[in-house]
């Protein structure tokens, strides 16, 4: 009874547990939905504690080491970017702008371009505070525009940096230095002339030696571009110095290139001498095309003024060859600054409607929700019926088997029986032939009623053995025939010797059934053993009990 009680309880905490994890599971597959719907607040992975903390982390560019490989270490920072929203919003702006910045050197411009997006709606959402990360995401944005050649966007991202007044002068020189670029490349000179000054100015009063160099070097290729190469030389020297200075390579090329031009202008023989040479050594260096190209074009001009023709040809060759690869690095640069505003857009309108299919979803989740409960209530109804039905017949069979058992039992006494019949005839056989050798002097006729007596005694007539095999067999059914079946060659009386073992007989009862002696007990235990391929008596019994 405890046990049927234990059973149902089981059964009834199952239930109860498919209650409960079912509708977890509806509510896990409508969360990961949610988690997949950019329009809607993400959770950090566990490594990042918070804003501040991964914004140190993408800070430092030694902490790619910490993964098996860069595409792993970028995958990370792009993670984190997309799923961890942080509560203050100036963090959140330095956050996503030093990780825009790490997959834009890492050219990941796409992830990049996406972060920046969020980020512009993020500010116009929150009006986050801090002047220096505003300027200096839209600083980054603006150099990613001039990137792909979207001057008109990078030149108001510029403004925009501006507008903030920030107390770090870099992001300012960097605005005005963007503003003078696009100016020059529209050749509006006197506009990109002022915010080149601006900048130049400002590097000086703060003593950043780099922009200095760079913004000489700007300022020196406008005086190029005017025809005053005067002017031009004394600051693209400075700017060819302060490149070397500082290792910048690409920055000295430029430099370098224009003072072989105004040398070339000039017919200096020895200042070509030493630029070329100036050239010669950082050309090594380089691999950007658009710096090649200027390097070659260059060489091919001043080829051309020297009459070395083999030569100028070779490097027109060469510039062409980078022009080429230029003009398809531009295209392509425009075509991919097209591909980021058509995908980001269908990648919006694809969230939003996303966004409306899981609140769908969640109505259609709550109604099979209950739907289910309804389901499961009525399901543990049966199940308990079903359950008590089964029990029923489960004590019905057990009560079945009990009768059955009681039936063997009794089976098995009756042979017990039979056997201590069949013992006590054999003492009394045993009594019967003592009394033969006292009687041998007696008359005949006495002595031949003694042998008649022993002789209806005889150990297993046909009756005691018909009755011996059908109550063995009833209480071990078919333990003959399988033992016949795979040892074709036992005898009866190996047989007999087996059935008597299998109810653990000992040797001398044995022998007194069988009416024989032990020394044939012996012998007959032996031949059925070789044929069992059993070595002792007792291995006998243990395989006989298998059967």
């Amino acid at each position: 009874m405890l046990k049927n009680k234990l059973s149902i309880i089981l059964n009834c905490k199952l239930v109860i547990q498919l209650l409960i994890l079912i509708p977890l599971f509806f509510w896990n597959r409508n969360y990961c939905n949610a988690q997949n719907d950019s329009s809607l607040p993400h959770k950090a992975p566990l490594i990042i504690e918070d804003a501040k903390t991964f914004s140190d982390f993408v800070a430092s560019d030694s902490n790619k080491n910490m993964f098996p490989s860069l595409s792993a270490y970028l995958k990370f920072i792009i993670t984190n970017a997309s799923y961890f929203t942080p509560k203050n919003a100036n963090n959140f702006v330095e956050l996503n702008t030093k990780t825009a910045s790490i997959l834009i050197a890492y050219h990941r411009n796409y992830e990049a371009y996406k972060i920046m997006d969020r980020v512009d709606s993020y500010i116009v959402e929150n009006n986050p505070t801090n002047k220096n990360y505003l300027a200096e995401f839209y600083v980054l944005k603006s150099n990613f525009y001039i990137k792909f050649n979207q001057y008109s966007e990078a030149k108001e991202a510029a403004f925009a940096s501006l507008k903030f007044k920030p107390s770090v002068s870099k992001y300012t020189i960097d605005a005005y230095n963007t503003i003078g670029t696009v100016y020059r490349l529209d050749k509006i000179y006197d506009s990109s002339l002022h915010f080149f000054n601006k900048a130049l100015q400002l590097a000086q009063t703060t003593n950043n030696e780099a922009w200095v160099g760079i913004l000489k070097g700007n300022i020196g290729y406008l005086n190029y571009l005017r025809g005053n190469y005067k002017a031009a030389k004394l600051l693209i020297e400075e700017d060819l110095t302060t490149s070397l200075r500082h290792n910048q390579n690409e920055s000295a090329v430029y430099a370098v290139t224009f003072l072989l031009k105004i040398a070339g202008i000039e017919k200096n023989q020895q200042k070509i001498e030493t630029y070329t040479a100036i050239i010669d050594s950082l050309q090594k260096l380089i691999k950007t095309p658009t710096v090649l190209y200027e390097i070659y074009k260059t060489k091919a001009e001043l080829y051309t003024s020297q009459g070395k023709y083999k030569d100028a040809v070779t490097s027109f060759q060469l510039k062409d060859a980078y022009y080429d690869s230029i003009k398809v690095q531009t295209s392509n640069a425009k075509l991919q600054s097209l591909s980021f505003e058509n995908r980001l857009h269908r990648e919006k309108n694809a969230n939003k409607l996303l966004s409306e299919q899981n609140k769908r979803k969640t109505q259609l989740t709550i109604t099979l929700l209950v739907a289910f409960i309804l389901f499961i209530i009525a399901a543990t109804s049966i199940i308990i019926l079903l359950y008590k039905r089964k029990q029923q017949q489960r004590e019905l069979l057990e009560f079945k088997i009990s009768d059955i058992q009681s039936e063997l039992d009794k089976k098995k006494e009756d042979l017990q029986n039979v056997l201590s019949s069949i013992i006590q005839k054999n003492e009394q056989i045993k009594k019967l032939k003592a009394s033969t050798k006292e009687f041998e002097k007696e008359e005949a006729k006495e002595e031949l009623l003694v042998k008649d007596q022993i002789q209806s005694l005889t150990l297993l007539t046909e009756s005691d053995l018909n009755q011996f095999n059908t109550l063995f067999d009833t209480a071990y059914p078919n333990f003959q025939n399988k033992l016949i079946n795979k040892f074709p060659a036992i005898t009866n009386a190996e047989m007999r010797l087996a059935m008597l073992l299998k109810l653990n007989i000992d040797k001398e009862s044995i022998a007194t059934i069988l009416g024989i002696s032990p020394e044939s007990v012996r012998k007959t235990n032996l031949r059925l053993r070789t044929k069992l391929k059993l070595k002792t008596t007792n291995e006998l019994r243990k395989f006989l009990n298998k059967y």
